[in-house]
């Protein structure tokens, strides 16, 4: 009969993974889920917010009070 060393039955076989290493990638990946949406909504918002700026009232916000130049100030 012919015996089999230790190490080669090792080799066959397959571990479970350490403690917590599964709880780490599941959080890794809603971790990177979560900066992709933020990343994304960022763009989406800093579009809307820069085609909103560019056209419309020309810079000018109306001031609610007493000012002498007729209740509007020039932006930027």
């Amino acid at each position: 009969m012919a015996t089999v060393s230790n190490t080669q039955m090792n080799t066959n076989s397959s571990l479970p993974p350490r403690r917590g290493q599964i709880k780490e990638q599941i959080y890794e990946n809603i971790l990177d889920m979560m900066v992709s949406a933020t990343t994304k909504a960022g763009e989406v918002l800093g579009m809307k917010k820069n085609e909103a700026g560019s056209g419309g009232e020309g810079g000018k916000v109306i001031v609610v009070g007493g000012d002498s130049d007729g209740g509007t100030a020039s932006i930027g």
